[in-house]
């Protein structure tokens, strides 16, 4: 199922004051981990590069919540988790981390986390087209999950908080958005409401109606994609983690994404989106979670 919510990977559209040119930054989500330093092993010398091989996605055995129930072979049935959009009820056969230069796929890799916020910061440089001016900015998300009654029933709430403003070529007013979603016991959404503001001046105050479910019947949830590189340490504002194993994806034509994901931590650490030919690049660091 394909959610709108503006939460994970979300296009941020700004109009930059004085110099007549539109901001676009790719800020992402479903990005982030642990809050304390890590107790890892010292690191060791990574071994040399291997073949890749396709890991074999487990069964996709899901709870059959919907009606009438799809019965395309690896539709993403609700309830999905609100961290990643995998099934709840997807159990992976994949043992992680998988042998170096295996393929996995989103389901096996972000899997279903429990837990009840996360928040990261995100430092980015980018050109609107070849040849233009160099833009860079930063800023911050911090997602919030609780369960609370909304129009008499109960829901999961969830409350996304993100700021952005340019360093250069000028200096931008803060920009704050709040979107608050409301989903059901399935997890489907309910109800949208953003607010986007700058320097207390609203420009965005919208209700978001909820669109009729429909599962991702694609299969791409469930595709091995993404390929285990081996034991690469970070640091970022959460903790340390000289074990943290990194994984990779390909972004575009010419560009990367990659992950770090630390030993019990339930989300990644940090993310890199890079495109060298377009001079992009976005480190999305974690904060902290709990």
């Amino acid at each position: 199922m394909k959610r709108n919510l503006l939460l994970n990977d979300t296009l941020w559209i700004m109009k930059l004051k004085g110099i007549g040119i539109i901001a676009v930054a790719v800020l992402a989500g479903a990005i982030l981990a642990g809050g304390c330093v890590s107790d890892d092993p010292p690191v060791t010398a990574a071994a040399a590069p291997v073949a890749i091989s396709v890991a074999t996605p487990a069964a996709v055995t899901q709870a059959n919540t919907m009606t009438p129930v799809p019965t395309t072979p690896g539709c993403a049935n609700p309830p999905l988790n609100l961290w990643t959009d995998v099934p709840e009820s997807y159990k992976s056969a994949i043992t992680l981390p998988p042998k170096q230069g295996t393929q996995v796929s989103s389901a096996d890799l972000f899997g279903t986390p429990s837990i009840s916020w996360k928040s990261y910061r995100s430092t980015m440089q980018y050109r609107i087209n070849p040849g233009w001016i160099l833009v860079k900015s930063k800023g911050i998300w911090k997602r919030e999950i609780a369960q609370e009654e909304y129009r008499g029933e109960t829901a999961s709430h969830v409350k996304d908080t993100r700021t952005f403003s340019t360093s250069e070529p000028k200096v931008s007013p803060e920009q704050l958005t709040v979107t608050d979603t409301w989903f059901d016991e399935n997890n489907v959404m309910v109800s949208q409401h953003r607010k986007v503001s700058i320097n207390d001046d609203v420009g965005e105050d919208t209700d978001i109606p909820a669109k009729n479910p429909e599962p991702d019947c694609s299969g791409d949830l469930f595709t091995p994609r993404y390929e285990y590189l081996g034991i690469d340490p970070v640091t970022v504002p959460a903790g340390s983690y000289p074990n943290a194993m990194k994984y990779t994806t390909k972004y575009g034509s010419t560009g990367t994404i990659s992950y770090w994901f630390a030993t019990g931590v339930p989300i990644e650490v940090k993310k890199v989106i890079e495109d060298p030919e377009k001079e992009e690049m976005d480190t999305i660091e974690l904060t902290g979670w709990g």
